[in-house]
């Protein structure tokens, strides 16, 4: 069962701009019971947030991917230490 409501993931100012912008094409989150293909599923809306109550943008899962937490970026291990992708 899939749900089509769109997935909101709010960002910090300094992601949502660098996606707004065309500098970011892709988000890194913790592969677990909130984060895994049955929510982030190719083809489900999604809505990028500036913060909770701040500009959106409107788009699409285009793919979901499961890495090695040492093939994630830095900046991603850092918000999630010890986490899978």
């Amino acid at each position: 069962m899939t749900n089509d409501r769109p997935l909101f993931i709010p960002l910090r100012s300094e992601w949502f701009q660098a996606f707004r912008d065309g500098r970011k094409r892709v988000e890194w989150r913790a592969w677990g019971p909130r984060w895994n293909r049955d929510v982030a599923h190719r083809g489900r809306p999604v809505v990028l947030s500036h913060g909770y109550s701040g500009a959106r943008i409107r788009g699409t899962v285009v793919r979901t991917r499961r890495v090695p937490a040492h093939r994630a970026p830095a900046g991603a291990r850092s918000i999630y230490p010890g986490a899978r992708f």
